[in-house]
């Protein structure tokens, strides 16, 4: 058995400061009614799931910006002497995007307050890239084979999947090639170098709160390839205990043969599949340290159909050797005829494909910007793909050994 390591790293920084990604970021400007920029708004921003918060002021021009903001929804407070409290309970930010908000002040009391709700622009006019993100509830309503997230990359405009026989079985994104996309996860390189792809053995569909692809004009901290940037995030625990339970199962029960078969009059070929898995998370600390943990298994049982060449009845009787004789116990009877061909045996031969993926993430705030953030996951699998069956001719296919994957990594 072959042992292959897919992913050994470990990467420790603070995710302000080291990385650009995956954050987002909010941007706006405070005025009066009438229209005039107010300078000097306290802005207090809260993450509605840690309770973090984050608080600046509007500069001489009343503009603001929040950056380096992790993916969550927040509930952000505009505070000034002489107006009303401005509460907006609902800030969605998103991986690499810019949330645009601006907002009015009424003149009054501090104690009084206006409730405002946060709209999202038909135009992005903070940056110039185009991107498309994929929220958690898309990944949990679209049906996936086999559970792979970065298959979503497809329901971007401009990201089309590879051609049959490219080495890597990915997607173009805006005509460029497959291998100059790049991959992040958690703000870390997800890239094989050996085939300029991703890393996608990992099943952590579950674990993903959202993931984005960049199709043109890439910001700054981005721009080492010239197809897409694909940032994809994972979930993190919050101050309230949370998780899931699923099973995906399919089986040949319902599946219908394939022409060939039929035309052979030989047994559908069975199938048996099994995707399952849990997430849990929570709080170690209370608005200070928290959790996430994640486990998918996959198992699938689908032998595949072969032909071979077998002894017929009168090429038995013409065997007079004893040992030979002995030797014909072991090989089956005809069950078929394939027109064209000498093949007249038809067999459903076993192949098998098991796998799990565990994922464990900590999360830690060590002041009021900075969050220390460890991950580490792990992809353990075998499978069995067999070769041909063996002919008369004595020629035979060896059937590969089954290859164990292990990886496993964590950064900050």
């Amino acid at each position: 058995m072959r042992n292959v390591a897919l992913l050994a790293v470990l990467a420790i920084g603070v995710s302000s400061i080291t990385f650009a990604s995956p954050v987002g970021s909010i941007q706006g400007s405070v005025k009066d009614s009438t229209g005039a920029l107010v300078p000097g708004v306290r802005i207090t921003l809260t993450n509605n799931s840690t309770n973090a918060k984050i608080n600046t002021t509007t500069n001489a021009n009343g503009e603001f910006q929040l950056l380096q903001l992790a993916p969550a929804t927040y509930s952000l407070v505009a505070e000034a002497q002489g107006f009303k409290r401005v509460d907006v309970p609902s800030v969605l930010v998103q991986v690499d995007q810019i949330t645009h908000l601006d907002l009015a002040l009424e003149i009054g009391s501090l104690s009084e307050s206006v409730q405002v709700e946060a709209v999202a622009p038909l135009l992005e006019n903070d940056k110039s890239t185009l991107s498309s993100v994929v929220n958690s509830r898309t990944i949990s309503d679209m049906p996936l084979n086999a559970r792979q997230v970065l298959d979503l990359a497809l329901v971007t405009p401009g990201v089309v999947p590879t051609a049959a026989g490219t080495q890597v079985l990915s997607f173009n994104v805006a005509g460029a090639r497959s291998q100059s996309n790049i991959f992040m996860w958690d703000g870390v390189s997800n890239m094989d170098t050996q085939v300029d792809g991703a890393l996608n053995a990992f099943r952590i569909t579950d674990a993903v709160q959202e993931f984005s692809v960049q199709t043109s004009v890439a910001s700054a901290e981005y721009g080492r390839g010239t197809g897409g940037e694909v940032d994809v995030v994972t979930k993190s625990g919050t101050n309230a205990f949370h998780g899931s339970l699923f099973e995906y199962l399919r089986n040949s029960d319902l599946d219908a043969a394939d022409f060939f078969t039929n035309r052979n009059r030989a047994p559908k070929n069975p199938l048996h599949r099994s995707q399952y898995g849990a997430t849990f998370g929570g709080p170690i600390k209370r608005n200070k340290t928290f959790f996430f943990v994640s486990y998918e298994g996959f198992r699938q049982v689908a032998p595949t159909v072969s032909t071979t060449e077998v002894p017929t009845l009168t090429e038995r009787g013409q065997v007079t050797d004893p040992i030979s004789k002995a030797l014909l116990q072991f090989w089956p009877l005809p069950n078929t005829s394939v027109p064209g061909t000498a093949n007249n045996f038809i067999a459903n031969v076993g192949a098998t494909d098991f796998d799990h993926t565990g994922l464990i993430r900590i999360d830690h705030r060590i002041g009021d910007k900075d969050v220390l953030i460890g991950r580490f996951a792990d992809f353990q699998g075998t499978f069995f793909t067999p070769g041909a069956l063996p002919n008369l001719n004595g020629k035979r296919e060896c059937a590969r050994e089954p290859e164990r994957f292990l990886g496993g990594g964590s950064h900050l």
